[in-house]
């Protein structure tokens, strides 16, 4: 994302010239924002989803290789998804959910897209936000609005974005989803241990021996002649 040109004046909202409510600038701009934020939430979602279920098949498939009897192993691996929980959250959940995008920052999206524009619409963007106005500035400001406009009738939102950002976090995600069932479904009772033993060690289960030790009394047989 292009940061603004530093050694700006802004205004503050009170001070800054309110754009007109039928603008269709100002309305390309706030569509173009929300979009924005709608893929950073969907990326950090899809990125999210996708360690979490990577942590928990991993700690799954470990439970089970090893089958382990002690509790505190247990408890360990829940920490770890613990600690993925919250490295997560603040590395993807957190700053999406945070994540604001400036006029002067949506407008320099577009014109990424459309290098005809020049820098006009960031410049007008600035402008509306500055603290000097003046009614030549206003006019002037009117003017490039105008041709803004006619220029930007066409203008397809999709164009500003990236498809492909998503493509690979979803193909992943859902190859994960689709290892998750297959487990469930082809390995219900094993799953179903494995996962309660990682998702919950204080209802801690030992998984079944694999063999069985008898111990034979050799003085009954013995007496009776074997």
């Amino acid at each position: 994302m292009t940061e603004p040109i530093p050694n700006r004046e802004h205004a503050s909202p009170e001070s800054a010239v309110s754009w007109p409510q039928d603008s269709v600038v100002r309305q390309l701009i706030d569509q173009v924002a929300n979009r924005c934020r709608w893929y950073v939430r969907c990326r950090a979602a899809l990125y999210s989803v996708m360690l979490m279920l990577a942590c928990f098949l991993g700690m799954v498939t470990l439970d089970w290789i090893i089958q382990h009897r002690l509790s505190q192993i247990a408890w360990l691996q829940f920490a770890c998804l613990l600690a993925m929980l919250i490295l997560v959250c603040r590395r993807w959940a957190v700053p999406a959910w945070m994540f604001e995008l400036t006029d002067f920052q949506a407008a320099r999206r577009i014109e990424q897209s459309h290098s005809e524009l020049g820098q006009r619409l960031s410049v007008l963007c600035d402008l509306r936000n500055s603290v000097q106005q003046g009614e030549r500035r206003l006019e002037f400001m009117a003017v490039m609005e105008s041709q803004l406009e006619t220029e930007l009738v066409k203008f397809q939102i999709g164009e500003c974005f990236r498809v492909r950002v998503l493509r690979r976090p979803l193909l992943l995600t859902c190859l994960l989803l689709l290892t998750l069932f297959s487990f469930a479904i082809g390995f219900q009772s094993t799953f179903a241990l494995a996962s309660q033993r990682t998702l919950s060690p204080w209802t801690f289960k030992h998984w079944p021996r694999r063999h069985e030790l008898t111990v034979v009394d050799h003085r009954e047989k013995v007496s009776m002649g074997a």
